[in-house]
């Protein structure tokens, strides 16, 4: 479907035999979805991951955020991301994600609103107003 779009972009002759030809107003409702649901999938894969509790997800992680950044530890490994490493901050009603590029395809860190403390997520999302500079609020 993709091909046969960008060929209809391009002015090529369709593909399919016998097929009316779209309209323009359909083929860039196409190409609008298109490029959509390519710049959700990272975001949408993380999501379903975390849902299913795939691999490392489930395993229990403790994070620690503080002025000077990040710092993820579990059973076996830690790692610490400074706050000039976090390109974007997406809040969702179950979580924070945070992007560590600011291109659709980057690696993220998932933070569950579930092990915040009491009053975390109104703090977490100062914090990262100051920190990163912009959160993305759900809806």
């Amino acid at each position: 479907m993709a091909i046969a779009a960008l060929a209809q972009i391009l002015g090529a002759p369709s593909a399919l035999p016998g097929a009316p030809p779209s309209s323009p107003v359909t083929l860039v409702a196409a190409v609008v979805v298109l490029l959509g649901l390519m710049a959700a999938r990272p975001w949408l894969v993380a999501m379903l991951l975390w849902r299913r509790g795939y691999g490392r997800l489930a395993r229990p992680h403790e994070a620690v955020l503080g002025e000077a950044g990040i710092s993820i530890r579990s059973e076996h490994s830690g790692t610490d991301y400074r706050w000039e490493a976090i390109a974007v901050a997406h809040e969702s009603r179950r979580a924070f994600l945070l992007g560590l590029s600011s291109g659709p395809a980057g690696p993220f860190i998932i933070l569950p609103k579930r092990g915040l403390v009491a009053g975390g997520v109104e703090n977490l999302r100062e914090l990262l107003r100051r920190k990163v500079g912009h959160v993305r609020l759900p809806g």
